[in-house]
């Protein structure tokens, strides 16, 4: 019998301005041999999660999340700068993230109580790299220090949740991308302009959610997951 996977979680999971059947979850569940549940809905926030939580298969033994930004206003933030309009603060703090993460974990494991959930980090979109006041970065050095800051906050929170708990494991996607962000060698992120077929503005292109699935097969692999009879 085959594994069976569910992916959760906002646009950096669900891939939009991608081809179809290239997000990290839909390539990782290929390489498995496993059925994939692809339940990931761009523009949602770990409170919203809960519809997609309801849908996980009940045989499901790994489940992938990667949320919260939204929660933060992290793209929002992005688009909202792009357009002249700089926001001045994450819509919640640091310490409501946290929560929020630990009552949706809370709820996936009364779903599938067997399963393994992988906290999947958001891709890093300003690297040392990053150079201002371009086409793909059209704020200048002061904003990008400001995303800069929310992407940190939400990778704090993304590994606070998994602490002590050993069904958690966070897949460490913002350091390992923190060479690959914009005006990078070869950035795994858009910037302000994106692409019907390369990704959209501010998410990952193909190379970078292909970069991500390749991060997950290795963490899922390094642990064997049973299948649930």
């Amino acid at each position: 019998m085959a594994l069976q996977m569910a992916s959760l979680g906002s646009s950096y999971a669900a891939g939009p301005g991608l081809p179809k059947g290239s997000n990290y979850a839909q390539i990782v569940s290929k390489q498995l041999n496993a059925n994939l549940a692809d339940l990931s809905v761009s523009g949602s926030t770990l409170l919203t999660i809960t519809s997609q939580i309801s849908k996980i298969p009940n045989n499901a033994t790994i489940v992938t999340i990667t949320s919260g930004g939204n929660d933060l206003g992290y793209v929002g933030g992005l688009n909202a700068d792009s357009a002249g309009n700089p926001p001045k603060g994450p819509l919640i703090t640091e310490e409501q993230l946290v929560g929020r993460f630990d009552d949706a974990i809370a709820k996936v494991l009364d779903v599938v109580p067997d399963a393994k959930v992988y906290l999947v980090e958001y891709l890093t979109v300003f690297g040392p790299d990053v150079k201002a006041e371009t086409t793909e970065v059209p704020f200048n050095a002061t904003r990008v220090a400001y995303h800069q800051e929310i992407a940190a906050i939400l990778q704090r929170a993304t590994e606070r949740a998994a602490e002590g708990k050993a069904q958690i494991k966070v897949v460490h996607v913002a350091y390992e991308s923190q060479n690959n962000g914009l005006d990078s060698a070869q950035p795994w992120v858009n910037g302000a302009v994106g692409s019907s077929t390369n990704g959209a503005a501010w998410h990952p292109n193909a190379h970078g959610m292909r970069a991500v699935a390749d991060m997950v097969y290795t963490s899922i692999t390094e642990a064997p997951v049973k299948v649930k009879l």
